[in-house]
């Protein structure tokens, strides 16, 4: 597995832009056509306030005055190499535009080929590139449409519900608090928000990883479940194994095998105390798939940590 950064902060520098994709009002007209710094992760607000194209949103009576930022279609755009396509390493067969968090209705076009829409702020999109990446001046651009104008929409194909705000929030897999709260101001903004990468690997990869964690008396129970996605050509066995808590266990799959679930007991472990009553003990918790001593594939580093262990 090889990972290829294309957020702002990446060890290769990486200039994306930012455009208004769509109509701006009168008092905006400063902004159309204009290409913007972007930062990813980030957000259109935050990206035309660093630009100084608008003002502080939380000052004064400039939440209204803005509110035409989430009445338009905005853009980001990202040209970047990628040496390692069909370079390199021979073996690498499958290369994957992971995107961890976009917000929220975005289409997302790769050297001019549209590689899917997305209307889920919530979760995560995975789309296969192998065939449209080359080695120099690939342009990926990601057009997010007005978020409330995409709300008002839904609200029209589902019917009205009940809302507490002038804003349909329910009707999209949006955060609803960007649409306005009482503690936060009305202003619908649209980015990328999460890290967005290549990952490119061959044989094998993880899909999905779920450790729920229990405790039998003080032993300390992880029940990782794990998805795996092979490639076609794979063949053989592999081992895959969990640690956690110092205890290692390993189970041995055969290619194409798409689920395994692998239960790691840790003796006399630490309970989780509520807050105010205790220290909260985490395990790390890492996982690996690997034939003979050449891993495959790993989580990163390792897994956010767990509590392998009930509430005392």
């Amino acid at each position: 597995m090889r990972t290829f950064p294309l957020t702002s902060d990446s060890a290769v520098p990486l200039a994306w832009t930012l455009t208004a994709a769509g109509s701006v009002p009168d008092a905006a007209a400063g902004i159309a056509g204009r290409e913007f710094p972007a930062t990813v992760p980030g957000e259109v607000h935050t990206d035309l306030l660093a630009a100084g194209a608008i003002p502080d949103p939380f000052d004064g009576d400039n939440e209204a005055a803005l509110q035409w930022i989430g009445r338009t279609d905005w853009s980001y755009r990202l040209t970047f190499d990628f040496e390692d396509h069909g370079g390199s390493d021979a073996a690498i067969r499958h290369h994957e535009l992971v995107a961890d968090g976009l917000d929220t209705f975005a289409t997302v076009v790769l050297n001019g080929i549209e590689l899917g829409r997305t209307a889920n702020q919530h979760r995560g999109y995975r789309f296969d590139v192998t065939d449209l990446l080359r080695p120099a001046g690939n342009e990926l651009v990601i057009t997010f449409a007005a978020p409330a104008v995409a709300a008002e929409q839904a609200e029209q194909q589902l019917g009205a519900l009940p809302v507490s705000y002038p804003h349909p929030y329910n009707a999209v897999r949006k955060m609803a608090a960007s649409y306005g709260w009482d503690w936060g101001p009305d202003l619908a903004g649209a980015g990328i928000w999460k890290p967005i990468r290549i990952e490119s690997w061959d044989t094998v990869r993880l899909a999905a990883v779920r450790p729920l964690a229990s405790a039998i008396g003080d032993t300390g129970v992880l029940d990782a479940e794990i998805d795996l996605v092979w490639d076609a050509a794979a063949d053989g066995p592999a081992q895959v194994t969990v640690e956690v808590g110092g205890q290692l266990v390993e189970r041995t799959v055969a290619a194409g095998t798409s689920h395994v679930s692998i239960r790691v007991e840790v003796p006399q472990a630490d309970l989780w105390w509520p807050r105010g009553y205790g220290e909260q003990a985490l395990y790390p918790t890492a996982i690996r798939v690997r034939r003979g001593d050449a891993v495959l594939v790993r989580t990163p580093e390792k897994l956010p940590s767990s509590t392998v262990a009930a509430n005392k």
